[in-house]
């Protein structure tokens, strides 16, 4: 299995600077003079620097570093709870990084600053993310230097069950913020939940991960022994040609959940040598659809098909998983009968297609194979998004800020998470 942010933590933390009380005590209370109050605290008083984190000269030579504020005043808010929230809604399991309405509630809010300073701008400042700690007690982010213009920030939350009854054991929530400099944009997040009773370590729950850069995310239930990559919910972001007709020219390159046969991929049979593909988009409620083959079967007792398994989170028992099947001849086959999609044939081992108002759903768990035959008369391979010992399926991941692709060159590109706002945070 790749492995996650949290996995790797030790090793980015050689070398690496970590954030620091500011000068004198740590919260000083900053006055509408100085020139860092009115870049990061503005018109929300009161407000206290808890810690900075110098990182060195930007390109252009602006001194940038980090900065974390707290308002310690309790108000009205709907930012986000610290490490995102520790009780969960029924499609959360699946969703990991789900972006779910926060109700209002009272809280002290944590904010994380970048800030640069040059001799002719002055001192500016790009809020990165921030979060309600609904308990006075928790504690600050904790900023770190990842060196080559990246800096990470953690987030760590708990709970004790039941008011704090020793035997009720705690929860405890971890979320890691990855971020890159210039420009400011998100890279990546990773979120650990786990449960725990006094004096033992947590049990882990679920984590999940996507990394905005690389397109590529994976969720995980009860240990490490249920696993499965995410499909994200993207944007495209052009004229609406790709929509309209271009996506039949446009490869879909990194912008997919690729499915290929290997175990980071995962595989329900393991081939011996793997000859097809798969990769999906969904895109602006439309599901994009690649596949590649040594050789497309569509006549047979057995033919090259797509089959996509699902079911919703509000099945009633007894209810069976649902089955949906593509073939490479354009057949969709449904509960409700059998219809013709268009094919695109982009070259002798490459098939697209692009499908509305189907799978997969957003209040559901679903997973999708690919079964290949050489000869019409017997299966070769299957390969599955998911690996054969998962029993949860995946999510939709809806994540904010949403990914988006750009088409160029006759091939999907990757575009970057940037900032929009200078007062709103990268990440909501």
């Amino acid at each position: 299995m790749r492995p996650t942010l949290l996995s790797v933590a030790a090793l980015l933390l050689l070398g690496s600077g970590c954030s620091k009380p500011a000068p004198g005590a740590a919260g000083t209370a900053l006055t509408e003079q100085d020139e860092l109050f009115l870049a990061v605290c503005g018109g929300r008083q009161p407000c206290s620097l808890q810690s900075q984190l110098a990182l060195g000269q930007s390109v252009d030579g602006r001194a940038l570093s980090v900065v974390v504020t707290r308002s310690p005043k309790r108000r009205p808010t709907t930012e986000r709870s610290m490490a995102g929230p520790i009780a969960e809604q029924p499609w959360e399991r699946f969703s990991a990084i789900a972006v779910q309405p926060a109700p209002p509630r009272e809280c002290i809010p944590w904010r994380t600053w970048l800030v640069s300073r040059a001799a002719v701008e002055g001192t500016r400042a790009q809020l990165l993310v921030a979060r309600c700690a609904a308990d006075d007690g928790e504690r600050a982010p904790l900023v770190e230097s990842l060196g080559a213009g990246e800096v990470r920030t953690t987030l760590t939350a708990h709970a004790d069950h039941e008011d704090g009854k020793p035997a009720a054991g705690y929860t405890e929530a971890v979320e890691t913020l990855e971020f890159g400099l210039e420009p400011p944009r998100v890279l990546r997040i990773a979120r650990r939940n786990s449960h725990g009773l006094p004096g033992q370590p947590p049990v882990l729950d679920r984590e999940s991960s996507w990394d905005w850069e690389a397109f590529h995310g994976h969720a995980c239930w009860h240990g490490h022994d249920d696993c499965g990559e995410l499909l994200p919910v993207a944007h495209i972001a052009d004229d609406g040609g790709y929509g309209s007709g271009a996506w039949k020219t446009t490869a879909l390159g990194q912008c997919a959940l690729l499915i290929d046969g290997t175990p980071s991929h995962g595989i329900a049979e393991p081939p011996a040598n793997p000859t097809a593909s798969v990769r999906a988009l969904l895109a602006d409620d439309v599901l994009y659809l690649e596949v590649t083959d040594d050789a497309f079967v569509t006549r047979g007792a057995v033919v090259d098909a797509l089959e996509v398994t699902w079911s919703s989170y509000e099945a009633k028992p007894g209810d069976h998983p649902r089955v949906e099947r593509l073939t490479m001849d354009g057949k969709l086959t449904r509960a409700g009968g059998t219809q013709q999609v268009d094919v695109v044939e982009a070259g002798p081992t490459t098939r697209r297609f692009a499908l509305t108002s189907v799978w997969p759903p957003d209040m559901g768990s679903w997973s999708l194979a690919y079964v290949d035959t050489d000869d019409g008369r017997t299966v070769r391979q299957r390969i599955a998004s998911v690996p054969w010992s998962n029993e949860t399926g995946q999510a939709v991941l809806r994540v904010e800020p949403q990914p988006t692709c750009t088409p160029s060159d006759r091939e999907l590109r990757v575009g970057n998470a940037t900032a929009t706002d200078p007062d709103k945070g990268i990440l909501p």
